[in-house]
């Protein structure tokens, strides 16, 4: 669990102690169900089987949640009288082009913005598939597919939870292969490194963040005003994120320096800011006591 931050560790070693605590108990009431029962042999080994499946079960979904694809709950946001408009046109334009994998993909990204998931999943697969060099299709179906590995309780133990988000992970780096300048690329890989909260592959955030300060440093003005305190949010909560797992004394250093900066640029008087600025109190003063 040290790849989780501090607070979702304590709630999911919770819920984990729960599903074990729950796992024994059925384990033993197979046990003693089985002793006190007149049938032997094969009902006996059923009993065996039904409980080393369950005891698999929650143990392999603890571990894949311990490695990034821990459980989120995506509630499905309301779509606005706007947003049926755009879709119904989308899906029009896609009648008249089924061939053409960026209408597909603008579909798929306004479904995964409202966390419908399932219909993101059909309509960016179809685009990935028919445009296998399209950069924004893979990289918005890669942050959808990373979503759903959170999401979904694993039958197989853990493994295709995993699997999908290695998937997931695997189609960010190649995304940002096809199109490195793609600011949309980008934004999705950030984020979605973000999300996943996985000390391995936080150097994914690194390297936008490094392409992000290039831009910057080469033009001040390369990005609108929305756009950079939307990457200075990622990297803020990055930099957070970053002081909870890590043990060496510089990186702390560093990571709390680089939170500073980053909330200095967010706008002023903004709810998260003021969050984030709190927050960095209460560092300073563990750390200077």
């Amino acid at each position: 669990f040290n790849t989780m931050p501090r607070g979702l560790m304590k709630k999911t070693g919770r819920i984990l102690s729960r599903l074990i605590c729950l796992t024994l108990m059925l384990a033993l009431s197979y046990h003693w169900g089985g002793m006190n029962n007149t049938a032997k042999g094969e009902e006996m080994n059923s009993q065996k089987i039904a409980t080393t499946l369950l005891i698999s079960f929650v143990i392999g979904n603890a571990v894949a949640w311990s490695m990034g694809a821990y459980p989120r709950d995506y509630a499905v946001k309301p779509y606005s009288e706007e947003d049926l408009t755009i879709i119904n046109e989308l899906k029009e334009e896609i009648r008249n082009h089924p061939d053409e994998a960026d209408i597909k993909t603008d579909l798929g990204a306004l479904y995964f913005t409202h966390n419908d998931l399932d219909k993101a999943e059909e309509v960016l697969g179809q685009a990935k598939q028919e445009d296998s060099s399209n950069a924004e299709a893979l990289v918005v179906w890669s942050a959808n597919e990373a979503k759903q590995a959170g999401a979904m309780w694993d039958l197989t133990w853990g493994i295709w939870k995993l699997n999908r988000l290695e998937n997931a992970v695997n189609g960010l780096e190649q995304a940002v292969r096809l199109d490195p300048e793609s600011l949309n690329v980008r934004m999705y890989r950030a984020h979605t490194i973000l999300g996943i909260k996985r000390e391995s592959w936080f150097f994914h955030i690194l390297e936008d963040e490094q392409w992000f300060l290039n831009h910057l440093e080469t033009d001040r003005d390369y990005f609108p005003e929305d756009v950079k305190q939307q990457f200075y949010s990622i990297f803020s909560h990055a930099y957070l994120y970053r002081l909870d797992f890590s043990g060496d004394e510089n990186a702390r250093s560093e990571s709390l320096g680089k939170l500073e900066l980053y909330v200095q640029k967010l706008t002023k008087g903004s709810s998260e800011k003021e969050v984030l600025t709190r927050k960095l109190a209460q560092l300073n003063n563990e750390l200077t006591h």
